[in-house]
């Protein structure tokens, strides 16, 4: 009922991700209002016995508490379709809604014939939504939801959104449990295919094509118009939206991407992946009071989250609130994961404690050489911090690594090959096109300029960084030791005063 619901763009739906939490709640009408900022509720129950099925429904004025509808249906299973089009129907006559003929059409429309068919579907949705609740950690339940997809389109042939869930599964497989991923992705477009030759307008092939573009072949743009043309079909889809605003960031738009995550998020309200998403984009967009807002936010709902957390510590790092990092560090405490050892690293660096910074590194992870020899310039120790430039060398021989292999070599001195490949891979990734990858290789590169005492084209790179969206600050900057050098240079003082 709530997907048919969606389709109508006179109603706003909150998703299934933030509902769920509230079956067989003793939360009370207006504590949900206030939570999911909803005018009216939903609630009901479906009760199944044979081939009989019973539904009850009610609609409530969060404001009144008063019943906007109510009604129970008894029939047979084979009409639930019939019954699922006439409540929603229902609902938007009551709440008065506007609905064109076109959504009339796409309420009414029965995804299958086949009552097992629909219910195998339904128990296959099941476990890929505990999949998500889970946190994604357990790919057997995705394993689980692929083999009921295989008995879907036994019992029906033609079924569509089987078809197309079976791609997002199996990219799901392929990204998330690293094992044939090729064969994984193969399949896929195998069952995508056969889902266009059914009914290439159906918005689960929409959004599964567009899914495929995004993750496989990271076409932003063409993924992009796909779910744009979804979207349209199915206005109230919060899935979507929140898709479009994490391709809008890729893209560059980030204006875009936050509106986008933003109206997710009205409809997702508890969706908490989306909310620390958002926050990321905020910080990388320099959008820092609203980041703030958010972040404290979600620190006072979920303290020990790492996710929430990371960013805090980003957020912080980059408004250069040292203060606030350690202490956020220390309320951590036990529960510090991997993710978050270069962030430490970075607020001992700006805190000037090398030999905590050095610690750091070498619980953390003692393959990050780069950061390693930079630290072990920075504190004296030439002859170890070339033996890590050197070993770094062979670690970044990939296309795609040439700015790491610049810093490399900077280090070593060796200004030709520095340069060589910072020419390089700067014509690949152009901060302009790619802002993400731009800003992150610029950024090695202005380090590498740094250690050949190449300070005109240091500062030209921060002008740049500082222009874009990013992670580099002018507070970082007054504190990160490795721009001491810069910090006589009158182009220097220019940048603290402008930024």
């Amino acid at each position: 009922i709530l997907t048919q619901l969606t389709k109508i763009a006179d109603l706003k739906v909150i998703s299934r991700t933030s509902i769920m939490q509230y079956k067989n709640t003793k939360k009370s009408i207006r504590e949900i209002r206030e939570e999911l900022g909803v005018a009216a509720i939903l609630e009901g129950s479906v009760r199944r016995q044979g081939n009989s099925v019973r539904i009850t429904g009610q609609l409530i004025d969060t404001n009144t508490d008063e019943h906007l509808w109510a009604d129970n249906y008894d029939r047979n299973l084979e009409d639930i379709f019939a019954i699922q089009s006439e409540v929603a129907r229902a609902i938007a006559l009551a709440l008065e809604a506007v609905l064109t003929p076109n959504e009339v059409s796409r309420v009414n429309q029965a995804p299958t014939e086949s009552i097992e068919a629909y219910d195998l579907y339904q128990r296959s949705n099941q476990l890929w939504f505990q999949y998500g609740r889970e946190g994604r950690q357990n790919p057997e339940l995705v394993r689980e939801s692929l083999n009921l997809l295989d008995q879907v389109v036994g019992a029906d042939s033609s079924y569509v959104e089987a078809y197309a869930a079976m791609l997002n599964r199996l990219v799901f497989l392929a990204l998330h449990s690293g094992d044939e991923i090729q064969k994984k992705f193969d399949r896929g477009e195998t069952e995508l295919g056969k889902a266009m030759a059914i009914d290439s307008n159906n918005v689960a092939v929409m959004k599964a094509r567009g899914f495929y573009e995004y993750r496989w072949h990271k076409n932003w743009e063409r993924a992009f118009k796909m779910y744009g043309k979804a979207l349209k079909l199915t206005p109230g889809d919060s899935e979507i939206i929140e898709t479009m605003g994490y391709m809008s960031r890729w893209l560059g738009k980030f204006d875009q991407s936050i509106e986008y995550l933003e109206r997710a998020r009205e409809l997702d309200p508890i969706n908490l992946s989306l909310q620390w998403e958002l926050l990321g984009v905020y910080i990388f967009s320099r959008h820092y009071e609203k980041a703030k807002i958010l972040a404290e936010k979600l620190n006072s709902i979920y303290p020990s989250n790492l996710q929430v957390q990371h960013y805090r510590l980003m957020l912080y790092l980059n408004l250069g609130d040292l203060p606030t990092v350690e202490q956020t560090i220390l309320d951590l405490n036990q529960t510090l994961s991997i993710k978050t050892v270069y962030l430490r690293y970075e607020a001992a660096l700006f805190a000037r404690d090398y030999q905590k910074a050095k610690k750091i590194l070498d619980e953390g992870s003692a393959k990050n050489y780069l950061t390693k020899a930079d630290l072990l310039r920075i504190m004296g120790e030439s002859t170890l911090s070339e033996a890590y430039y050197d070993s770094a060398k062979s670690r970044f021989r990939e296309p795609w690594q040439h700015h790491k292999l610049s810093r490399a070599f900077a280090g070593l001195g060796q200004k030709d090959s520095s340069l060589f490949y910072a020419n390089k891979i700067k014509e690949y990734y152009p901060i302009d096109e790619q802002p993400h990858t731009g800003a992150e290789v610029l950024s090695d590169l202005c380090l590498a300029y740094l250690a050949l005492g190449m300070y005109e084209e240091a500062i030209d790179a921060i002008k740049i960084l500082l222009d874009h969206p990013g992670h580099l600050t002018v507070q970082r900057l007054r504190l990160d030791p490795r721009a001491d050098e810069l910090r006589t240079h009158h182009h220097f003082k220019e940048i603290v005063e402008t930024y």
